[in-house]
């Protein structure tokens, strides 16, 4: 009988440590926000564009503009963007185009180069027309120019214009000036 009593308090004392033993993280989490010790660095992941999430992941990016197209090849994005033209409309244009830029650069890990047109939908909608060109490449955006943007905080337009390769059509010169 003895053996039985001696099972059953090794068992339980294994069960007691192993619930104790399972509060320890969340002890060091409360430690840390009481002392407001944070980590200086984010652990967050990179997204992986795929086939799979591609859809997801660029419909959750805030945009004013309407997705015309989205295209994934190789480790290459390509975007259409539908806008109207109009003065007023200028910063939202350029603002869509930084968040989409941002998005594939700074927060995926396989995606390359972007390219991102902007058209326009004023006309037939079957004839749309080129208004800007964006590409940007992964290679564009060093440590030093994200430094420079943090410091100067520049447009949205001054940004792109200073980072990418961004091509004007003669259709948004003449409406935008």
């Amino acid at each position: 009988m003895k053996w039985i009593a001696r099972i059953l308090a090794v068992l339980c004392i294994s069960i007691g440590l192993a619930m104790l033993l399972s509060f320890l993280p969340q002890l060091d989490v409360l430690e840390q926000w009481q002392n407001r010790n944070l980590p200086v660095f984010n652990n967050t992941r990179l997204h992986q564009l795929s086939d799979q999430n591609l859809v997801d992941s660029i419909t959750n990016i805030p945009l004013h503009l309407e997705i015309s197209r989205v295209e994934w090849n190789n480790r290459d994005l390509s975007l259409d963007l539908s806008t109207i033209i109009d003065e007023g409309h200028n910063a939202v244009v350029f603002e869509d185009l930084r968040e989409l830029i941002d998005f594939c650069l700074l927060e995926t890990s396989n995606v390359k180069r972007v390219f991102i047109r902007i058209l326009t939908t004023e006309e037939a909608p079957e004839e749309k027309q080129l208004l800007i060109a964006a590409e940007a490449r992964r290679e564009d955006l060093t440590l030093q120019d994200l430094r420079k943007v943090k410091k100067d905080k520049p447009t949205a337009e001054n940004y792109l214009n200073s980072e990418f390769s961004m091509t004007y059509t003669k259709l948004w010169k003449d409406r935008v000036n």
